[in-house]
């Protein structure tokens, strides 16, 4: 905050319903000059014009306060802050009120606009109004944006709010899983597909079509441990005349 040039002198006379506020100048002899107005007067009111830096996540910026917002911001009138400083030269009250005032949160809302000095493009911000925070319901505000943030990765990783997540056929061929498997609720883990029957299948085995290698009559076991019918092996029926051969290796 600049503290050399914190008020400017204003018109204290009404204009209609308005008081004028514009700039006085001081006569030198206890009275102060309107150009507006055209008049003097013997007193003069005190008006904020505050120049202050502000401070976010975002960087700094420098805004203008003026009555009203100067005022929320330094708790007290700016004749009374005028008094302190010039009329009772107390400056450890003075500084008092400005280090409190620099290390108070405050939410503003600024108007900021474009304008032109000599042909220099330059921002102006405003404070339009500001409100000291509340922090009840600031950490409300911060805790509710948490718990959406949380919720939208939630459902972007497939993971819902107990914890479990849906596994695709895909991923179930990648870690081996039927691809149609049903979970423990007795759904089908593929979308609601139903297990092929092979009406439309050819066999592996046999190279026939209507069944596949699971239901070829060429595989059906008879005695335990043994196969009836074609092998593996070169596609032959048996070992040494039709008799049939052990299984090598297990189920």
């Amino acid at each position: 905050m600049k503290v050399d040039n914190f008020y400017y002198t204003a018109c204290p006379l009404m204009n209609g319903d308005r008081q004028c506020n514009k700039k006085v100048t001081d006569n030198g002899d206890g009275t102060w000059r309107c150009e507006k107005c055209d008049k003097c007067v013997d007193e003069c009111d005190y008006r904020y014009i505050l120049q202050l830096q502000l401070q976010d996540h975002t960087g700094l910026t420098w805004v203008t306060a003026f009555q009203e917002a100067g005022e929320e911001i330094m708790g007290m009138p700016a004749k009374d802050l005028y008094y302190v400083k010039h009329e009772h030269n107390d400056e450890d009250k003075f500084e008092d009120i400005i280090r409190k005032v620099a290390f108070t949160k405050y939410i503003f809302k600024l108007k900021v606009k474009e304008e032109t000095y000599g042909d220099e493009p330059t921002v102006k911000a405003t404070v339009v109004k500001v409100d000291k925070v509340n922090y009840s319901s600031d950490t409300r505000t911060i805790l509710d944006a948490m718990e959406k943030l949380r919720t939208a990765e939630a459902g972007s990783s497939g993971v819902g709010t107990s914890g479990t997540r849906d596994v695709s056929s895909v991923e179930r061929r990648e870690f081996g899983l039927p691809a149609n498997q049903s979970d423990q609720y007795g759904n089908q883990s593929s979308n609601g597909a139903r297990p092929h029957d092979g009406g439309g299948a050819s066999c592996d085995v046999c190279g026939n079509t209507g069944h596949v290698s699971a239901n070829c009559p060429n595989t059906r076991s008879g005695p335990q441990g043994q196969y009836m019918g074609g092998g593996s092996y070169g596609g032959s029926g048996s070992y040494g005349g039709g008799l049939p051969r052990q299984h090598v290796g297990s189920y």
